[in-house]
C-alpha cells in the first residue's frame, strides 16, 4: 500500500503525530506566554524563550515514539532481505522504554530550537506588520522563514545525533552508547562539517 513501501515508507507515523505534536506545542507556547504577558500586552524576551522552550520540550514526549517508529520503517526500506518490517513491530520490538531511545538529543534539538523560533517569529511578525496593523500571508510566510532559518541551522547537529541513536545499527555500523558517545564518534569518524 502507500504507507508501506517507496518514498512513503513511514508517512502513517508522521501523520498520526503531527497534528498532536503542532496543538501541544502550540499550546504550551500560547500558555506559557499568556502567563508571562504583561497587562500592556508586553512580554521578556526571556519569558519568550523559555515559552518556546518548554513547547519544544512538551513535544518530545508525544513525538519521540513516533520519530522512532518512522525512522526505523523509513530505513527498513533499504534491506531486501528478511520479513518486512511493520509499525506495530517496531513498537513490539521495541516496547515502552525503547521508544524513548535518543529522547535526550530529541530534548538536545526540540526545546532550542522552539526557543528560538518562537520568539523570532512573533518578532518578525511585529516588525512586518504594516502601519494600520495588517499582516498579509506572505509576511507570515516570510516571519515563518526568518524564524525557521537560524533556529534549523542551530539545532541540526542536535537533529543528526538523534537519528543516529535511533537507528538500528546494522553489521559493521558504528554504535553509539548515547548523545555524548554519539557527538564524539560522528566528530571523531566525519568531522563537524556536512560534505553535502
Amino acid at each position: 500500500t502507500l504507507f508501506r513501501s517507496g518514498l512513503y515508507r513511514g508517512l502513517l507515523p508522521q501523520l498520526v503525530g503531527v497534528a498532536p505534536e503542532k496543538a501541544i506545542k502550540l499550546t504550551v507556547n500560547d500558555f506559557i506566554r499568556d502567563k508571562f504577558t504583561q497587562k500592556d500586552g508586553g512580554i521578556h524576551l526571556l519569558a519568550e524563550i523559555l515559552a518556546g522552550g518548554c513547547a519544544g520540550g512538551s513535544q518530545v514526549i508525544f513525538t519521540n515514539p513516533l520519530e522512532i517508529v518512522k525512522i526505523r520503517l523509513q530505513v527498513a526500506g533499504e534491506i531486501t532481505t528478511g520479513p518486512k518490517v511493520r509499525a506495530l513491530t517496531v513498537i513490539k520490538d521495541l516496547g515502552l522504554f525503547g521508544l524513548y531511545k535518543g529522547a535526550k538529543a530529541c530534548f538536545l534539538r526540540d526545546i532550542p530550537f522552539s526557543a528560538i523560533y518562537f520568539p523570532v517569529y512573533a518578532h518578525c511578525k511585529t516588525m512586518l506588520t504594516s502601519e494600520n496593523g495588517h499582516l498579509g500571508g506572505l509576511q507570515l510566510l516570510t516571519a515563518g522563514a526568518l524564524a525557521g532559518v537560524p533556529a534549523a541551522s542551530l539545532v541540526t547537529p542536535a537533529d543528526v545525533i538523534k537519528t543516529r541513536l535511533q537507528v538500528a545499527a546494522r553489521a559493521g555500523q558504528t554504535t553509539y552508547s548515547g548523545v555524548i558517545d554519539c557527538f564524539r564518534k560522528i566528530l571523531k569518524e566525519e568531522g563537524p562539517r556536512s560534505e553535502e
